[in-house]
């Protein structure tokens, strides 16, 4: 086993490593589609970048885990007893069952109406089968890696920076809205907090915090995608949510607090 290096160079090396095997692949695309700094690309081009990106973080983390010669159970995929299918199951139901009791309560309170839409094979399945492959990349970097990397700092030290990284990295994705996507920096971080807790109270592995990653990106994805939701301007919007995103209002806020104690009550009952 060769002496690891520090954990900063280690953060380093995976970064330069994940960017410089995806630059190949994403500039040819980037420059077919004439994108300039600023230009907003289209959803679905959008989408195919970031699912190259994403197929080669897994292989980055899994050859630095082999050339340190750390298990990958180390950044959380390891046996959870034969529950991982469980916990994951258990994040997914605990992530759409909250966002489902969230925007039940803005309609209630009349902030919110929902639009009765009727959903069902490709348009129902194809938002979880992404919401499971970003949630488990997304994980196993942030949560798995980066978080254990950081580890010899405390854990404390570990949770807050790995969770400004993830917040911040989601605005890459974002820069031609730049400000309005910096608003939802508060509620990304926290986000990546209750992610972290989901991670210590199930014994160090990532199932769980996979699961609830998985399910708010499906439900959200829907939600988004087929204007589920339409917000009814009866409140001011730092509390629904700037732009129409939860994670950039005090409702958000409220709704990741309230997930942080479903986890913990799941965890002691």
């Amino acid at each position: 086993m060769p002496d690891a290096p520090s954990p900063l160079l280690l953060v380093f090396v995976v970064a330069a490593g994940c960017f410089g095997l995806w630059l190949p692949v994403a500039l040819p695309q980037l420059i077919r589609l004439g994108w300039r700094p600023g230009r907003p690309i289209a959803f679905a081009d959008r989408l195919k970048l970031l699912l190259s990106l994403y197929l080669i973080i897994p292989i980055v983390v899994w050859a630095v885990s082999a050339w340190l010669a750390v298990p990958l159970a180390a950044y959380g995929l390891g046996d959870a007893g034969g529950r991982a299918g469980l916990q994951v199951l258990a994040g997914l139901g605990l992530g759409t069952l909250g966002l489902a009791l969230l925007f039940g309560f803005e309609t209630a309170a009349g902030w919110a109406q929902i639009k009765p839409v009727r959903l069902g094979g490709q348009p129902f399945l194809l938002p979880l089968v992404i919401g499971l492959f970003v949630g488990g990349v997304e994980e196993l970097l942030f949560r798995g890696f980066l978080f254990q990397t950081l580890l010899p700092y405390g854990p404390w030290t570990a949770a807050v920076a790995s969770s400004l990284v993830f917040a911040a990295l989601h605005l890459i994705w974002q820069l031609d809205k730049f400000a309005e996507a910096a608003r939802e920096l508060p509620g990304l971080w926290a986000m990546g907090m209750v992610l972290v807790l989901a991670r210590i109270l199930s014994g160090g592995n990532l199932y769980l915090a996979w699961g609830l990653h998985a399910g708010w990106v499906w439900g959200m994805t829907l939600i988004d995608t087929h204007g589920i939701v339409r917000s009814t301007g009866a409140v001011r919007e730092w509390v629904s949510g700037l732009g129409g995103k939860p994670l950039a209002g005090a409702m958000g806020l409220v709704f990741l607090a309230a997930t942080a104690i479903g986890l913990w009550l799941l965890s002691v009952f």
